[in-house]
C-alpha cells in the first residue's frame, strides 16, 4: 500500500509490459528488490489498471528518493 502522509512524497515511474510474462515480471522484482531492498517504504509498486488492457499492462513504481527513480528509470 502506498504511504500517502504528507510527510512522504514519492517519485513515480511507468514501466509497461507489451506482453505479460510472469519471469520477466519476477525477475525485475528481485533486481529491484536487491538493489533498494524490500518493497515498503523505499519504493512500492501497483498495478495501473486504467492503462493495463487484454495481456499489456502497466506498473507504477514509487520512490521516495528520486534519484532512486531516476537510476530505476535508467536501469529498468
Amino acid at each position: 500500500m502506498l504511504d500517502r502522509s504528507p510527510t512522504v512524497h514519492y517519485t513515480p515511474v511507468q514501466r509497461r509490459f507489451e506482453e505479460y510474462d510472469p519471469q520477466e515480471w519476477m525477475l525485475l522484482l528481485s533486481r529491484v528488490t536487491r538493489e533498494f531492498g524490500n518493497s515498503g517504504r523505499r519504493w512500492q509498486w501497483i498495478m495501473n489498471n486504467e492503462l493495463s488492457q487484454g495481456n499489456a499492462w502497466v506498473v507504477d513504481f514509487y520512490f521516495e528518493n528520486p534519484h532512486d527513480a531516476v537510476m530505476f528509470g535508467l536501469k529498468y
